[in-house]
């Protein structure tokens, strides 16, 4: 039965996308059921009405209830992606599998110190006090749609998932989030690539830290650039992302994505040879028109992109706040 996903008729039989809405501006979220032992469910969407129903809804046309699932693997720790979890798995009983970097995220529920976190990035790169109190409160509002969940255990980089009647490879893809994993189906040449590749936008590489106790940052984008290179290395006939669109040809789509990546190195570049500047001060003149839900998002961009240049020598990091200094 189609789902309404423009490409889904590329997948191989077993393989059902169910789009999920969700209340973030990204949109719905493919949530992807592997059919055959054990019944698995791949991300399951938001603690939202709206998400909620869709899933039912989309396996009762299936034939299933979320009562039949028997294993559900998490890519990554977003909430579009994880907040039913807990749901799923009282509902069902199924076992829950994800990477190691992101179980001690999804013990974090509503009221976690995430929000912290993104107010005190933003005041050592720069944001004035009013701007760090906005994006805590941005944070805590998407963390309202997740509940803690305690995994069964762990997939990572060259594992292999017996999922939905197949034999999965695990391939540990960093950048958007550290913990993410995408899953290789060697016999059709797929990949479940969660949010490590989307048609319509970039994925953005957040920065966070290495784990919820932590203070050191994760270098996001110089890893997502070396997950990218190396997925454009593989022979896919198809890539199944979380958000959009079946992906036909994911060489030309990764291509077209680092040739963007250097652009805006070079823009940040041209920005700093005008003088030393916090994270902040580039993010307002590259983004001028972010509203506070999209600030994080900003600050992970430049971030990320600042971080590249200094692994090539070209800028550096001094101060507090932090400000950059081309070499």
């Amino acid at each position: 039965m189609p789902s309404g996903v423009p490409g889904a008729e590329r997948l191989p039989a077993g393989v059902q996308l169910l789009p999920v809405p969700t209340p973030f501006p990204v949109g719905a979220m493919n949530a992807v059921l592997l059919e055959g032992k054990p019944l698995t469910l791949v991300d399951c969407g938001p603690v939202y009405p709206e998400a909620r129903q869709a899933l039912e809804a989309g396996l009762r046309r299936l034939g299933y209830r979320v009562e039949d699932m028997e294993l559900l693997v998490l890519t990554h720790f977003h909430v579009d992606h994880t907040g039913l979890a807990a749901e799923v798995r009282r509902r069902s009983g199924c076992r829950i599998l994800t990477h190691p970097l992101t179980d001690p995220w999804l013990k974090l529920g509503p009221g976690s110190d995430r929000a912290e976190f993104a107010e005190r990035l933003f005041r050592r790169h720069g944001g004035p006090a009013s701007v760090a109190d906005a994006v805590g409160d941005s944070i805590r509002w998407l963390w309202g749609f997740t509940e803690s969940v305690h995994v069964d255990g762990f997939l990572d980089e060259g594992d292999q998932l017996v999922a939905g009647g197949k034999t999965w490879d695990v391939l540990h893809t960093p950048g958007h989030a550290y913990g993410h994993v995408s899953l290789w189906d060697r016999s059709s040449r797929g990949l479940l690539a969660g949010d490590h590749l989307i048609a319509h936008i970039s994925s953005n590489a957040l920065v966070d830290p290495t784990d919820p106790a932590s203070s050191e940052l994760v270098r996001s984008l110089p890893l997502y650039l070396e997950s990218l290179a190396r997925v454009a290395k593989m022979d896919l006939a198809w890539v199944a992302s979380a958000h959009g669109e079946v992906i036909t040809d994911h060489q030309a789509l990764i291509a077209s994505r680092l040739a963007r990546t250097e652009k805006r190195l070079e823009r940040i570049r041209g920005l700093l040879n005008g003088g030393p500047a916090t994270a902040y001060d580039l993010m307002r003149r590259l983004f001028p028109n972010l509203d506070r839900d999209q600030l994080f998002l900003g600050m992970s961009e430049v971030l990320g992109h600042l971080f590249v240049l200094e692994d090539r020598g070209q800028v550096t990091p001094a101060g507090s706040p932090v400000t950059w200094v081309l070499m």
